[in-house]
């Protein structure tokens, strides 16, 4: 009946079946349909298949379905993981090189008001 393009309901009905009774059966026809891949990624996302439903229709209205784009777009992705993890790194840098700097800042004001103080122990001195 799946092969028939049938829908689940259509064949729950039909075979008076429990809906998980239908649902395995429609797992097992994916399976011998030789779309494993289709099961395995519903596994994987779940209820989530949405997300991957956008990304699939995004991709296709951008013109970008074919195989070296599509490992273009993996690759790209990649890279973007690498480099958030990057600008990560980065920001902690530039919040240790601001520290760095504020209490580079205070030393000098300390040494500034040192040396306006021996100025005028000095000019008294005089």
């Amino acid at each position: 009946m799946f092969k028939e393009g049938k829908s689940r309901v259509d064949v729950a009905i039909v075979l008076n079946l429990e809906s998980f009774d239908v649902m395995s059966l429609f797992r097992d026809y994916l399976e011998l349909s030789s779309l494993d891949g289709v099961v395995t990624t519903h596994d994987y996302l779940g209820y989530n298949i949405s997300i991957f439903l956008d990304l699939f229709d995004r991709m296709k209205n951008e013109g970008v379905l074919t195989p070296p784009a599509i490992a273009r777009f993996v690759h790209s992705a990649g890279k973007l993981a690498g480099l958030e993890e990057e600008c990560l790194d980065v920001c902690g840098q530039i919040g240790r090189l601001n520290d760095k700097k504020a209490e580079l800042e205070r030393e000098v004001e300390s040494v500034t008001s040192l040396l306006r103080y021996l100025q005028a122990e000095c000019s008294k001195l005089q």
